[in-house]
């Protein structure tokens, strides 16, 4: 399986894996100071690379390496400082070439919902040492 454990910028944000398989992921993260915007809400792109974060995960779980080719994300609510976020991504369709994912992010409790990103993702084989 490849790996994810080396994505500097995740680290840096702080998101916490909860979930790994194949096709499937959750992750977790806090919404600091640092994060917001202008007008004191989670900033979009961390939203957005909260939610690219889950799809790298659901899509590296194998014998392959999978790469986002395509994100579109909507903002459903806004996100107050200081909130526990999850992401949860789930494959939606797949061939052995690519994979069009969704991923929702929502408060600890997962009963607000604060944007859905569909996402694609192509594989790329592993090259295997000799």
């Amino acid at each position: 399986m490849p790996s994810t454990e080396n994505d500097r910028f995740a680290k840096t944000l702080r998101f916490k894996t909860l979930v790994q398989r194949k096709d499937f992921a959750e992750v977790e993260a806090f919404v600091k100071d640092d994060f917001l915007n202008g007008v004191d809400i989670a900033h979009g792109g961390f939203l957005f690379t909260m939610s690219d974060y889950a799809l790298a995960l659901a899509a590296n779980t194998d014998e392959r390496v999978a790469i986002s080719s395509s994100g579109a994300i909507e903002y459903v609510n806004p996100v107050p400082p200081h909130t526990k976020l999850v992401a949860v991504c789930n494959m939606l369709a797949g061939t052995n070439k690519s994979g069009y994912y969704e991923t929702k992010v929502f408060d600890a409790d997962r009963k607000t919902l604060f944007c859905i990103f569909h996402s694609r993702a192509i594989y790329k084989p592993v090259l295997k040492s000799r």
